[in-house]
C-alpha cells in the first residue's frame, strides 16, 4: 500500500479565491495539501472519483452544489473522507444543523486559526484510518494466503473452540464426509468421533486448551456411519484474533513438509500482529515482552535498553505539518535500523519514543553504537511533505548491570538517563548513573555539606550583581542577583563548585531563603537612597518542592515587604514544567505582593508557549544558548523571534541571556528584545565590592 504523504482535498465553492484562500491558510499552517478546486455538483464528482480526497470542504450557499447533494456524493463515492461546511460566519445552532446532517464540523472564513486546527483534527483521524486500513490489508493479505494455504494442504486441518468446529479445509470435510468445508462448521467436534474415544479427545482438547501440546491422540473415526483409525495433532492457536486449537491430521507422504509449512504461514500472521504500521519496529508490548524475557535469560555479554527521543519534535510538526511529521518518525525508524545490528530489537514505544533491546560486549560498545546513532541521525537531511528538515535526538542507557526486577524499571532507568541528555541540551546520550555515590563522593559531599552549613551561620555568601541593560531607553536600575561563597580564609567559590553538592544534599533551600532575604534588605537600602531598583532573584527546583518554603516566603514578605515592583523572582522554565503547581502558586504570591515572575532559560523546554497559559510572568529570559548563533541560524533566529512575538502580545517583557558581544546585541534589538544581560553589558565581578554594596 503507498501511503500518500500530501492530504487530497476538495474544495466546493463558487469562488475559486476562497479555494486558494483556505490553500493558502493550510499551507501557511504547515499542512501538506493538494487541493482541488470545483464548482458545480458534477465537477465535484468527477473531481471525487478523479481524486479520491481524505477531506471535502463545502461552502453552504453554492448554488450548482447543494450541500445535501454534495453529502450524497461523498456517501456513495466516498464515504471514508471527511465532509467540513464553510459559511462566511458561524453559530452553535448552524454548527449543529450541519453536523447533524452528516459534516464533521462548521468552519468560517474569519477565523483561520479555527479552520487550520479542525483540518488538523480531521488529518490526525485520517493517518490513523490509514494505519489501521494498511494493517487491516496486510491481515487480510496473511489470511488469504492462509486460507489458500488450508485449501491446498493435504493435511486436513480442522478449528475448534469451545468444542465446536468453526472452520475446516477441504481435506478435512472429505475425509468426514461431509461435501464442503462449509458443511462441518457449528458441528460439535465429540461428534465426529467414535463414543469410547471421546473422553480422550476431551483430555486432550483440555490439555491443549491450557497451553500444553498433547502428544498425538489415536482415534477412532466416523464417516457416513463407517469407522476408520486415524492420528490427530491438537495445538493452542488463534483465529480471527480468538484462542481455538487446531486439529490436525496429517497426510502420508507431506506431512512434515505441510507441518512446517502451516508454522511459517502462522508466524507471518503472528509477525504482523506485533508490528507497528507506521514504522514496521515492534509495537510497545510486545518489546516489553523482549525486555522481560532478556532480564530472566541475560545473554553472552552486557545488555542495555536505549530509549530514542527526537529533540524538540514539536516544532518539526509546526514546521513540517503532522502529516509529514509521521513520514519523518518513518525515516527515524529507518535510521535506527540501518545502524542496528540483526539481532538488535527495535520498537516505537509511542509516539515519537523508540527504544532498542542491544547487546554488546561491554559498555564501550554500547556507548558506541549510540554515539553512532547519535551521529547519523544529526548528519541526515529528513525529506518531508516537499520540505527539508534536520533532527537530533537524546539516548538515554540502562545496561543490565542495575538490579532491576522487572521491565518496567529498567525503562524508568532509561526515561531517566534520557531526560538528564535534553536537560543538557539534546543531541547525546547519557549512561543512567545510580544515585548511590561512592565512598570518595561521599567524603566530598561531607566536606561540603560542612562547608554550607558553616558558611550561611556564619554569614560567608556574598550577593553579586549583574546588570541588565536596556534596549529601549529605560533608565531604571535592574540587576540579576547572583552569590559566592567565602571561605574562611576569605577566598571566593564559585556557584559552579557548591551548588551541585548543595542541591544533592537539599541545602538549596537554605540558600535561597538567605539570598531572598538579603536581597531584599539590600533593596530596600538602595531605594532609600534614591534609587529604582529591581532585583531579579532566581529560585531553585528543590526550593520549588519544599513544602515549606511557600508558608516562610509569605511571612517574609509581610514581615520585610519589599517595594512595589522591586523584586521579580525567576524560576527556570524546565523547573517550572517539573514543579508547575508550586511555580503556580509562588506566581500567586508574587502578584499579591506587587511583585513579578519571570521564567529564565527560555526556549529549552518541552513547550515553551504552553507555558504561557499556566504561569502569568512579566519577564521571559531567552535561554542563552540561542545567542551564540543567532545572527547566523535562520531557525534559530526564527524561534527566537516567535517567543519575542508571543510574549508581545501577552504584555510580557523580553531579556536576552548570556549576550557576548555588539554583533549579538544589534540581531537582538532588530528582533525586539526588550533587555539584555551577559558579558557584553558587564561581568557581575566588575560591579561586586567587598561589601556587597552596589556602586554609586
Amino acid at each position: 500500500m503507498v501511503e500518500r504523504s500530501f492530504l487530497p482535498l476538495l474544495v466546493i465553492s463558487q469562488s475559486q479565491n476562497n479555494a486558494e484562500k483556505i490553500n493558502s491558510i493550510l499551507r501557511g499552517s504547515g499542512h501538506a495539501v493538494r487541493s482541488t478546486w470545483a464548482a458545480t455538483l458534477d465537477d465535484a464528482e468527477s473531481s471525487i472519483q478523479s481524486q479520491k480526497p481524505d477531506l471535502i470542504l463545502c461552502f453552504l450557499k453554492v448554488p450548482e452544489a447543494p450541500f445535501e447533494e454534495v453529502l450524497g456524493l461523498q456517501q456513495r463515492l466516498c464515504p471514508d473522507a471527511a465532509v467540513i461546511a464553510v459559511s462566511q460566519k458561524i453559530d452553535e445552532a448552524a454548527a449543529a444543523a450541519v453536523i447533524e446532517r452528516g459534516a464533521r464540523d462548521l468552519v468560517s472564513m474569519e477565523n483561520d486559526r479555527r479552520l487550520a486546527a479542525v483540518v488538523a483534527r480531521e488529518i490526525a483521524w485520517v493517518e490513523t484510518t490509514r494505519a489501521f486500513h494498511s494493517t487491516q490489508a496486510l491481515v487480510s493479505e496473511y489470511q488469504a494466503r492462509f486460507q489458500e494455504f488450508l485449501a491446498e494442504s493435504g493435511d486436513a486441518i480442522a478449528y475448534v473452540q469451545d468444542g465446536i468446529l468453526t472452520q475446516a479445509n477441504p481435506a478435512f470435510a472429505e475425509l468426514f464426509g461431509f461435501a464442503s468445508p462449509e458443511d462441518v462448521e457449528g458441528y460439535t467436534v465429540m461428534d465426529l468421533f467414535d463414543r469410547n474415544d471421546q473422553q480422550t479427545l476431551k483430555d486432550a482438547l483440555v490439555a491443549a486448551n491450557k497451553g500444553r501440546r498433547p502428544a498425538p491422540v489415536e482415534i477412532t473415526g466416523k464417516r457416513n456411519g463407517e469407522s476408520f483409525q486415524t492420528r490427530l495433532e491438537l495445538e493452542l492457536t488463534e483465529l480471527d484474533g480468538e484462542p481455538c486449537i487446531e486439529i490436525a491430521i496429517r497426510g502420508e507422504a507431506n506431512g512434515e513438509s505441510q507441518a512446517r509449512m502451516q508454522a511459517e504461514m502462522k508466524a507471518e500472521v503472528e509477525e504482523i500482529g506485533r508490528r507497528d504500521p507506521l514504522t514496521g519496529l515492534f509495537h510497545r508490548q510486545y518489546f516489553v515482552d523482549l525486555v522481560t524475557q532478556a532480564l530472566k535469560q541475560p545473554a553472552a555479554g552486557l545488555s542495555a535498553l536505549l530509549i530514542v527521543k527526537p529533540d524538540k519534535f514539536s516544532q518539526i510538526e509546526e514546521e513540517v505539518g503532522p502529516l509529514a511529521s509521521d513520514n519523518v518518525l518513518k525515516l527515524l525508524a529507518a535510521q535506527l535500523r540501518e545502524v542496528a545490528a540483526d539481532k538488535d530489537q527495535l520498537a516505537r514505544f509511542g509516539g515519537n519514543l523508540f527504544t532498542a533491546l542491544i547487546t554488546r560486549p561491554n559498555l564501550a560498545e554500547i556507548e558506541k553504537f549510540a554515539e553512532t546513532l547519535r551521529a547519523a541521525v544529526a548528519g541526515r537531511v529528513f525529506e518531508a511533505g516537499g520540505k527539508s528538515t534536520s533532527l537530533t535526538v537524546s539516548i538515554g542507557i540502562a545496561d543490565f548491570s542495575h538490579k532491576v526486577r522487572n521491565a518496567g524499571a529498567l525503562i524508568a532507568l532509561a526515561q531517566q538517563a534520557g531526560k538528564e541528555a535534553r536537560k543538557k541540551g539534546g543531541n547525546r546520550y547519557v549512561v543512567y548513573q545510580p544515585a548511590e555515590r561512592d565512598d570518595e563522593g561521599r567524603l566530598l559531599d561531607a566536606g561540603w555539606i560542612k562547608q554550607i552549613t558553616a558558611a550561611l551561620k556564619e554569614n560567608r555568601f556574598q550577593l553579586v550583581f549583574q546588570p541588565i541593560a536596556s534596549l529601549e531607553g529605560d533608565v531604571s536600575e535592574m540587576f540579576d542577583i547572583l552569590i559566592r561563597m567565602k571561605n574562611e580564609d576569605g577566598s571566593e567559590v564559585m556557584p559552579g563548585d557548591f551548588i551541585p553538592p548543595a542541591e544533592r544534599n537539599n541545602l538549596m533551600g537554605a540558600i535561597d531563603r538567605w539570598v531572598i532575604t538579603n536581597a531584599i534588605q539590600r533593596l530596600r537600602e538602595r531605594v532609600a537612597e534614591g534609587k529604582n531598583a529591581r532585583f531579579f532573584i532566581r529560585l531553585a527546583e528543590k526550593t520549588l518542592a519544599d513544602p515549606q518554603f511557600l508558608p516562610w516566603l509569605q511571612g517574609q514578605l509581610k514581615q520585610t515587604p519589599p517595594p512595589k515592583g522591586g523584586v521579580v523572582f525567576q524560576i527556570s522554565e524546565t523547573a517550572a514544567e517539573k514543579q508547575l503547581k508550586e511555580a503556580k502558586a509562588i506566581a500567586a504570591l508574587a502578584h499579591a505582593s506587587g511583585l513579578g515572575i519571570a521564567l529564565e532559560h527560555f526556549g529549552i523546554g518541552r513547550n515553551p508557549m504552553q507555558m504561557f497559559d499556566h504561569i502569568p510572568v512579566n519577564f521571559v529570559k531567552i535561554d542563552g544558548s540561542f545567542m551564540p548563533v543567532i545572527a547566523t541560524d535562520e531557525k534559530k533566529r526564527e524561534f527566537v523571534q516567535g517567543i519575542i512575538e508571543a510574549a508581545r502580545q501577552r504584555n510580557i517583557e523580553t531579556v536576552a541571556e548570556r549576550v557576548e558581544n555588539a554583533n549579538t546585541m544589534a540581531v537582538l534589538w532588530q528582533l525586539g528584545v526588550n533587555y539584555i544581560q551577559g558579558n557584553y553589558v558587564q561581568e557581575p565581578e566588575v560591579v561586586m565590592a567587598e561589601d556587597a554594596r552596589l556602586p554609586a
